[in-house]
């Protein structure tokens, strides 16, 4: 679809539909310089001093924007029924008659070590071109050498999106290990810097002798059956999921939200707190089954 922001216009700029219902992906159709890294802007009570920006997060609905360029963002909506026709006539005229070519945003010196630079050149050279014609984005948050276990967040239409749990599963994930076999075992996804910390539970198969390990030496809990953990349920626990929290994200208020993958069952498990740093067998790890046949292995990293 061809949006114009008058018939005098010269420029015009392309709506179209994103993997996530409720973002919507804005290209121009005129040259328009790429910014490095795109930009991501959530809806504050202040606006931005970027009159584009602030334009955009003032529209009724509007939740989140992540920028491309100056003419190009994907922008995610709080529901799919504000996305009008009038929505989309005045993002695109908005980005259509952008003059701004670098929003004040604030930057952070990042010097990361030999790993995280080639876990940021696949990233940018393998795996967010394609991820960004979708309107999302990636970015590396931490790397975990004890774990070996990157820690990404998705941005974008990647943020809520139903199928956001497969692009990590079978394409990042399969990416890194791939080209760096030797520092990569697994990557963990987090999808905002504030709220809750997201986990999508996509099980792998216990092996026997792992499972054994697991029910003798860690604490179980459970967030769908209200009763205590019994033998049987260990027993009917099959597939399972890790989930890598840093020791100084975690405190009283951080709420942990758990989501399988398989049966779409959402869990939100509350006092980590003192589910991993209060243990009488101070293991600083818990296993918390989130269906019948489901576990999530939560431990803490430094």
């Amino acid at each position: 679809m061809l949006l114009r922001r008058g018939l005098t216009s010269a420029r015009m700029v392309r709506m179209d539909p994103t993997p996530n219902p409720r973002t919507f992906l804005f290209t121009p159709e005129f040259d328009s310089l790429k910014f490095p890294t795109p930009l991501a802007f959530e809806k504050t009570l202040h606006p931005h001093p970027d009159s584009a920006v602030s334009k955009i997060l003032a529209l009724p609905g509007v939740e989140r924007l992540l920028l491309f360029s100056p003419h190009s963002a994907s922008v995610s909506l709080s529901s799919e029924k504000f996305a009008d026709e009038s929505f989309k006539s005045k993002v695109a005229g908005i980005l259509a008659d952008n003059n701004s070519n670098s929003p004040q945003v604030p930057t952070e010196a990042r010097i990361g070590s030999a790993v995280e630079e080639a876990i940021q050149e696949v990233l940018d050279f393998r795996v967010r071109p394609s991820i960004q014609a979708d309107g999302g984005d990636v970015e590396l948050v931490c790397y975990y050498p004890d774990s070996k276990t990157a820690l990404l967040r998705m941005k974008g239409a990647c943020e809520g999106c139903p199928s956001s749990e497969q692009t990590l599963r079978n394409s990042i994930t399969e990416t890194l290990k791939y080209f760096l076999p030797n520092d990569i075992l697994r990557v963990d996804c987090t999808e905002e810097e504030t709220g809750p910390l997201r986990h999508i539970h996509n099980g792998e198969a216990i092996a026997p002798d792992d499972k054994a390990d697991l029910v003798l030496n860690t604490p179980f809990v459970s967030l769908f059956a209200a009763k205590p953990v019994d033998s049987r349920m260990k027993e009917r626990v099959s597939f399972s999921s890790h989930l890598s929290i840093p020791r100084t994200k975690i405190t009283p208020d951080l709420m942990v939200q758990l989501k399988c993958g398989q049966c779409g069952a959402i869990r939100a498990l509350e006092a980590i707190d003192s589910l991993l740093l209060t243990q009488p067998q101070k293991k600083e790890k818990a296993a918390v089954v989130i269906c019948p046949a489901c576990v999530v292995v939560c431990s803490v990293v430094d």
